[in-house]
């Protein structure tokens, strides 16, 4: 076999073994439970929950949803989970939202609560 037939044994086993690992992926990914599936569901849950914290804090400290969901998305990635309120980026926070630190932390709390 020369080297234009070893070329085109080589694409079709390729072939073959790329129809094979796909079957496989699609036969594993349809026997989990609906809860591990998807990633993206997951992270979609994830968003709506943001946005459902955003519509409580925004009631909370009288500003707008869109203000709200900027603030907590701010949070999530510079003040760690449990900040306490003297932490330098969570005073910015506050004053740039024009309430003190403590009344921030005290609508977060609200918002976790209600959630």
């Amino acid at each position: 076999m020369g080297i234009r037939g070893k070329l085109i044994a080589a694409v079709l086993t390729a072939g073959a073994l790329t129809a094979v690992v796909s079957a496989n992926v699609s036969t594993a990914l349809a026997s989990q439970p609906p809860a591990t599936q998807s990633a993206a569901a997951a992270g979609a849950g994830q968003e709506d929950n943001l946005h459902k914290a955003a519509r409580l804090l925004a009631v909370e400290l009288g500003i707008s949803g869109e203000r709200a969901l900027q603030v907590l998305r701010v949070l999530e990635r510079v003040v760690p989970e449990g900040a306490i309120t003297d932490d330098p980026r969570f005073i910015i926070i506050a004053k740039d939202l024009g309430v003190s630190p403590q009344r921030l932390s005290d609508a977060l709390t609200a918002v976790k609560m209600k959630l």
